[in-house]
């Protein structure tokens, strides 16, 4: 059998314990929580073994003892971060995955880093694994095949990360309350023709302007319609235009 990683036997409380020696006075979860504070202050930039241990006032060697490098620190840091799923309850599965999809992005929401290291970081520890179970287990129950489940959960886990980027980006113009705030900013912007449309439009109507045949005069002949009638056709050479 295949030997978990430090850091994610040590998220699951599998790491045996020695019992020799002081008992030790840094957990994972105080690195974690530590490395969070800085990650939500600083981003993620921020992070570093060295920083981190300053933050918890030990050396920066004694934090190996528990990730062995700056990658473990992240993973515990996802896991770490992560609230608790919400109950499926009596809800029909379709109002939960919405209720479960808007809380992934309110703690993305809440923790703009894990924009950058979720993708890249699979969910290993107990919290994030518990997201992803109770997904599968509702979309389970409703008939899908475990593909489809993993594909839905994935599609949903995506749309929650675009839509929490876009909460973001747009962080200062529009607040946090969804739809209500994107349509309070659209109900400001100005209703005449959008300037790109409006530089279109005169461009073509000069190009048009530019590219108009000149009218060429016309024949008229006698005719049943009245004193003349018009034949098409430019004047042939030698013919002068009627009157």
């Amino acid at each position: 059998m295949q030997k978990l990683p430090t850091v994610v036997a040590r998220m699951w409380g599998r790491e045996p314990v020695s019992r020799r020696g002081p008992r030790p006075g840094l957990t994972l979860d105080r690195i974690a929580d530590a490395a969070i504070e800085i990650a939500d202050a600083e981003g993620l930039a921020g992070v570093r073994m060295s920083s981190v241990a300053a933050r918890l006032g030990v050396s920066t060697m004694s934090l190996y003892g528990y990730v062995a490098s700056k990658d473990e620190l992240l993973t515990a840091m996802v896991d770490a971060a992560a609230p608790k799923s919400p109950e499926p309850g009596t809800l029909p599965w379709r109002e939960y995955l919405s209720v479960w999809t808007r809380a992934n992005r309110d703690f993305l929401v809440s923790h703009l880093w894990l924009l950058e290291v979720s993708p890249l970081t699979p969910p290993t520890g107990p919290r994030t694994l518990r997201w992803l179970d109770r997904a599968l287990t509702v979309l389970g129950s409703a008939g899908l095949t475990a593909a489809e489940a993993v594909n839905i959960t994935s599609t949903l886990s995506a749309y929650a990360a675009s839509s929490a980027t876009l909460l973001s980006a747009m962080s200062g113009t529009v607040d946090e309350t969804g739809p209500e705030g994107l349509a309070r900013r659209r109900r400001s912007l100005p209703r005449d023709r959008p300037p790109h449309r409006r530089r279109t439009s005169d461009r073509h109507l000069h190009l048009r302007h530019r590219t108009r045949r000149p009218r060429t005069p016309h024949l008229k002949l006698p005719g049943p319609r009245g004193p003349h009638r018009r034949c098409c056709g430019p004047i042939p050479p030698g013919l002068t235009q009627g009157p």
